[in-house]
């Protein structure tokens, strides 16, 4: 197990929302933007120095939360609280882009080892970027009935 923590504003562009599609010699090509290559090279800076000497292998089990400082609107009351952030970008695109550093770095081989995770996109108090990486060989696998069952053992 791995768990990287990094106290920082995380960045918001993401790799999906910033291609661009440019002509060279008349064919088009699409390129990252901007913006995605400014917080490509944050993320790798803030990462490298956690990457590990050799790849994690197998099936992995990757756990990121993801905090972002607090906005002017949010109330005194709520101070100190974690508070779900709704606000673009969405976790999914985050979570590919972040994926595709650490794949670089050479957290793993290929970010399609990733079989379980969850991410989460905070507001709180220390903006940072939590990351917990296991092995994800230590799950119980479950039968047919039982997934189809689902956890109360009710037809879904």
């Amino acid at each position: 197990m791995q768990q990287v923590k990094i106290s920082c504003v995380p960045p918001k562009s993401v790799k999906k929302n910033s291609k661009q599609i440019i002509q060279v010699k008349g064919r088009p090509i699409i390129v990252s933007g901007k913006h995605w290559k400014k917080a490509e090279k944050v993320l790798t800076s803030l990462l490298a120095p956690h990457a590990p000497a050799s790849p994690h292998e197998g099936a992995l089990c990757v756990d990121v939360d993801w905090v972002y400082p607090y906005r002017s609107s949010t109330r005194k009351r709520d101070l100190g609280m974690m508070i779900p952030c709704d606000t673009r970008p969405d976790k999914d695109n985050l979570a590919s882009g972040l994926f595709d550093v650490m794949e670089s770095l050479g957290f793993w081989p290929d970010d399609a080892r990733i079989a379980q995770g969850q991410f989460n996109k905070w507001w709180g108090p220390e903006p940072s970027i939590s990351i917990t990486i296991r092995s994800a060989t230590g799950y119980r696998v479950m039968t047919k009935e039982e997934y189809t069952l689902g956890e109360r053992g009710v037809e879904l």
